[in-house]
């Protein structure tokens, strides 16, 4: 039997910072500061705010910071409410074709890093961690039809890249394993341990229900709690399922998967990192990500021609084909989970030069009549061969009224050259200050984006997240 839950527990026991390839190191210290932006703006959703104020009542030692609010809890309360913020706007990076990923693996080994005042290398070698073995663990899973769905009318099947972004657990928990310093034997445990604490896939049902739920497609903060206590038990001695990823009535088996292949997780571990990869997708907007391109388009559109919401007498947007499950269709907006996903709404405040951030997921900005008016303005359909060669992209038209004439004119994104997924440093702290404006004052804005970039410099993370909110 290939054992693929001892060789993945060696790995992560005898990790070391030097065996990093640069592009981990780079990439780790840029997904923190994203993912901690990001956790600050989610503060202010009713999401973010409910997770803070369970995640008090809970409470425990006073060991890691809830992000935004410099009180001190338990770490597994910290890295619940911590992921939950992570994930409350949707705007945390991607990896490819994995989905959603820093809320699930981040806010574990943080509240632990900061529980054991762990160096700056020690965390960005856990997060580094917790993306390696993610990755190596979803292409050995195998998902079947049983998590697709037919579209309405059409012969055609979606899916998505894995059926259910808990599998995340393994990795979390392994990073969260190696600040504590745990040897092999104690991490095949606390991975046995996350194996049986973790979530059933759920993200299809996510996908075609409505209202929407708090939860989405799956809690980041359960998922985040789950990996510190597993990782914690196994620290205390209690033993888990050592061989949790393997064998025929494995982990994969139970979590949906068709088939496990153990040959594609653990091939050249260790002398080749899969992580990230060059597949890491830190967002520009608060939204699902199957709709930025066509975003990045309808800006161009709108700037370019000098248009302002009046103008517009209907957008007709083209977009891959998840446009046609009930989230991305669905105009009755009372969540702001529900406002990341509705393909219309996301038009009509884009449309209204709406602030990009926080804005776009209040109260006050989907309840707006105007944006609700005008969202019977936008055409949502797909492409069918969206995605299936690299030429293929969404498109855009814009039916707008002349101000002159007062003659429509249809404005389209034929021709317009795609605009690059790169985001540089500079981008990321941008996005970092505008997540933080209100809450952190300029000068700890600057320190904490500063001492992020060079956190392999730090010797105590502990203090990181204690700013002035």
């Amino acid at each position: 039997m290939n054992n693929v839950t001892r060789e993945l527990a060696n790995f992560a026991a005898n990790l070391k910072y030097e065996d990093l390839p640069p592009e981990a190191v780079y990439e780790s210290k840029r997904l923190l500061l994203d993912a901690i932006g990001c956790a600050l703006a989610g503060t202010g959703t009713a999401k973010g705010k409910h997770s803070i104020s369970l995640s008090q009542k809970l409470g425990g030692t006073p060991e890691s910071t809830v992000i935004g609010t410099g009180n001190k809890i338990s770490p597994p309360q910290a890295a619940f409410a911590n992921g939950e913020l992570m994930d409350a706007m949707e705007y945390t990076a991607l990896l490819s074709p994995m989905g959603p990923f820093a809320p699930f693996v981040i806010a574990a080994p943080l509240a632990i890093a900061e529980s054991v005042k762990s160096s700056g290398k020690d965390l960005i070698t856990a997060i580094a961690l917790s993306g390696e073995l993610s990755s190596r663990i979803v292409s050995g899973l195998m998902a079947g039809r049983r998590f697709t769905r037919q579209m309405p009318g059409s012969e055609m099947m979606l899916g998505f890249p894995i059926q259910g972004h808990s599998v995340y657990i393994f990795g979390g928990t392994a990073g969260a394993g190696r600040i504590l310093a745990l040897g092999e034997d104690d991490i095949r445990s606390a991975l046995g341990i996350a194996g049986y604490m973790c979530p059933i896939p759920l993200l299809m049902k996510f996908a075609t229900t409505l209202p929407s739920s708090m939860t989405k497609h799956l809690s980041a903060g359960w998922l985040s709690q789950a990996e510190v206590t597993a990782a914690l038990l196994a620290e205390e001695g209690y033993h888990g399922d050592k061989e949790i990823l393997d064998g025929d009535y494995g982990f994969w088996r139970a979590f949906g998967s068709d088939a496990w292949i153990a040959e594609a997780v653990n091939d050249k571990l260790g002398s080749e990192w899969r992580w990230p990869g060059g597949r890491l997708y830190y967002k520009p907007y608060p939204c699902c990500a199957g709709m930025h391109d066509a975003l990045h388009y309808f800006y161009d559109i709108i700037e370019q021609n000098h248009l302002k919401a009046d103008d517009i007498e209907e957008i007709l947007a083209s977009l891959s084909p998840v446009v046609e499950l009930p989230l991305w269709q669905n105009r009755q907006i009372e969540l702001n989970v529900e406002a990341q996903f509705s393909a219309a709404y996301v038009f009509a405040v884009a449309a209204h030069g709406i602030d990009i951030g926080i804005r776009w997921q209040m109260p006050e900005t989907f309840r707006d009549p105007t944006i609700i008016d005008f969202m019977n303005r936008v055409k949502i359909n797909s492409r069918s061969e969206y995605g299936r060669t690299s030429e293929t992209q969404p498109t855009i038209e814009v039916i707008a009224r002349d101000r002159n004439s007062g003659i429509n004119k249809t404005l389209s994104s034929d021709n317009m050259i795609p605009h690059s997924d790169f985001m540089s440093n500079e981008d990321l702290i941008a996005k970092f200050k505008n997540n933080a404006s209100g809450l952190l004052s300029q000068h700890d804005t600057e320190r904490v984006a500063g001492l992020i970039l060079s956190l392999e410099d730090l010797q105590d993370i502990s203090g990181l997240l204690q700013f002035n909110a």
